[in-house]
């Protein structure tokens, strides 16, 4: 896998590529590297031997356990997505114990939200309950899937993950006003403007949808939702919610919202016996970009913040 240069950076040293992506990741295992920055290590001088120098395994099931080893137990990684999954539970956009979130760590393993064996709910969830897997669903690490499972719908996660480079991160996600807006015949579009900038241009020229109420629970199904996705940031799922994707899950989750909220105006419009009209190109184009500062820092550092005082919606 080639990761996109806006989507990481790169750390050489003798033994090792590390490419790095955010956070700080601590790891005893890696011989005096000990503050790294968040490493996701896809390459080493010598192919047989895992960055530690330890010998690879000969059989692929004994590679896979052994390169299991070399990751970290990503305390911060693990944090942000739980914090990300009571976000989504706070805003409305996942109830009960439905929907999850994803965080790309290589090129076949993710961290994701799992079910846990005291499983209470999205709006609950721990920083226990996100387990390190590979792709297929095994685990990536000694006792990651013990007591926990992986949800039904994890080829959703890593079918958009093989598709496309640069995806970093996968919600998925129930919001009602969503499946309600779809159902009736209303498309997301970029019908507010300086409202939320970055939902407006997310919004321009429609989100795709993806057309069956299924439970993307194989490849097959997730080539069809990622057809249907294509290179747009989310798709809404017909019948059932949205699969937002992005570089960071601050991005993926802020995209997710944004969606539900125009999809709530959307629907309060139309009640009122207003017609939806998209904002002329000629303010679109007027429109500034903020920049990721004020977009996804601050607007995350609010969400975090409305978890704190226990605001909802």
């Amino acid at each position: 896998m080639t990761l996109s240069p806006t989507a990481a950076s790169t750390t050489r040293s003798p033994s090792l590529t590390v490419y790095t992506t955010f956070g700080t990741h601590r790891s005893s295992h890696l011989n005096g590297l000990t503050n790294l920055p968040h490493a996701i290590i896809l390459s080493n001088s010598d192919p047989e031997r895992c960055p530690c120098g330890t010998a690879w395994g000969t059989s692929p099931s004994a590679q896979k356990a052994e390169r299991a080893h070399v990751h970290g137990s990503f305390e911060e990684e693990r944090t942000l997505i739980a914090d990300a999954c009571r976000v989504l539970a706070a805003r409305g956009l996942a109830d009960g114990f439905l929907g999850h979130i994803s965080l790309r760590v290589d090129e076949d393993t993710l961290l994701v939200r799992c079910r846990g064996p005291q499983e209470r709910g999205i709006a609950c969830t721990v920083a226990e309950d996100i387990r390190h897997v590979f792709f297929d669903g095994t685990p990536a690490g000694p006792s990651e899937l013990d007591g926990w499972a992986v949800p039904n719908e994890l080829p959703l996660h890593t079918g958009v993950m093989k598709a496309r480079d640069e995806v970093m991160s996968v919600v998925h996600a129930h919001p009602p006003r969503v499946v309600a807006a779809d159902l009736a015949g209303i498309e997301i579009r970029s019908i507010v403007g300086a409202f939320d900038i970055p939902g407006t241009r997310l919004a321009a020229g429609g989100v795709p949808v993806y057309r069956r109420s299924v439970l993307i629970r194989n490849q097959r199904l997730a080539s069809e939702m990622t057809a249907a996705m294509g290179e747009r940031p989310v798709v809404v799922l017909r019948g059932h919610g949205i699969t937002s994707a992005a570089r960071t899950v601050e991005e993926a989750v802020l995209q997710a919202i944004s969606v539900n909220m125009i999809a709530d105006l959307s629907l309060e419009i139309v009640s009122a016996g207003g017609r939806l009209v998209d904002i002329p190109a000629v303010d679109m184009a007027e429109l500034p970009d903020l920049g990721s500062t004020l977009n996804t820092e601050t607007a995350w550092r609010h969400e975090i913040a409305r978890l704190d005082v226990g605001t909802r919606r």
